[in-house]
């Protein structure tokens, strides 16, 4: 896994810089190079002097024709300008989240994470958060473990062993790194998927920023709820990864899948065989099944939530 993402980055890293259609790529930027005036004065220009057309000839051949066509089916293609995102909300918007991302984990961590690693784990992140969209665009799969490896990687060599808190450390610049490539890669999926709809590139902006903000405030509101009301781990949550990767010898060895209890293995099981049925002995659209799984999603998480509710009332229920 550590592997792949190394060779993703490096993969990322040196395609940009030898592909064209770019103004960072090699050959863009020496295309800008000759077209400079800089370089014009220079080496001279060839063309010392250009023929002025007038407005009644009509001597435009097919070639320009065909550009002018692609450019305004471009211009078609984008959003107008009254519902696009100015590049200072963006600016301002990126500013203020890297901000308080570093408050927020330093008020939470204290001295225990210093305030230089959390500053270098934050735009670690935003490097490669670029590698993750990519990828997620290119292979349809977002290589999240494998950037939160590169971080630890990283980590691991700045951050001596005798530092009481390194493991803490290494864990937290993971974490950041991998949370930052998750919602890139979310953010990009929404985005594009809104803009093949036809959707407002500024009402989908001030969406996620609404249900960013909300997701974030109940988030912990419902974790703590649930730390209070159930024991974790415990019987009923018995969070089996992480029992898995702590103080397990035999480790290395065991797949994760085996310490899921049965009955998420056994509904992941159901549904690929309902599936596997409906889509190739049936001959059946898909679209029917994703709504009806995304049903059953959505319908668990909302009940689990009544779940809680009702169990933190102490009210009888199954």
């Amino acid at each position: 896994m550590l592997v792949d993402a190394v060779v993703s980055l490096g993969y990322v890293s040196l395609r940009s810089l030898f592909v064209g259609g770019s103004n960072l790529s090699l050959p863009g930027f020496l295309d800008s190079i000759h077209q400079s005036s800089l370089w014009k004065f220079l080496v001279g220009s060839r063309a010392r002097y250009a023929l002025l057309q007038r407005p009644d000839d009509d001597d435009s051949t097919d070639d320009e024709g065909d550009v002018s066509e692609q450019q305004s089916e471009q211009d078609e293609e984008d959003a107008p300008d009254d519902q696009r995102i100015s590049n200072r909300t963006v600016a301002i918007g990126l500013l203020l989240s890297i901000a308080l991302c570093i408050i927020t984990i330093h008020t939470v961590f204290g001295a225990l994470v210093p305030l230089y690693a959390t500053v270098i784990a934050v735009f670690m992140a935003l490097v490669l958060s670029i590698m993750g969209v990519r990828a997620l665009g290119e292979t349809d799969l977002n290589p999240v473990s494998g950037i939160s490896k590169l971080a630890q990687l990283f980590f691991a060599l700045i951050i001596p062993q005798s530092n009481k808190s390194s493991v803490l450390i290494n864990l937290v610049a993971g974490a950041v790194s991998e949370a930052g490539a998750l919602q890139a890669g979310d953010l990009m999926q929404d985005l594009k998927t809104g803009h093949l709809l036809g959707a407002s590139p500024k009402a989908q902006f001030w969406g996620q920023m609404i249900g960013a903000t909300a997701g974030a405030v109940l988030s912990a509101f419902i974790y703590r709820l649930y730390t209070r009301v159930y024991e974790i781990p415990g019987d009923l949550f018995q969070v089996p990864t992480a029992t898995l990767a702590v103080g397990n010898p035999w480790r290395p060895w065991i797949p994760g899948g085996m310490y899921n209890v049965p009955s998420f293995t056994l509904a992941r099981a159901a549904g690929g065989i309902m599936a596997w049925v409906w889509l190739h002995v049936m001959k059946r659209s898909s679209t029917p099944l994703i709504i009806l799984a995304s049903g059953f999603i959505l319908g668990e998480g909302f009940l689990s939530i009544v779940n809680l509710i009702m169990e933190a009332l102490s009210v009888p229920h199954f």
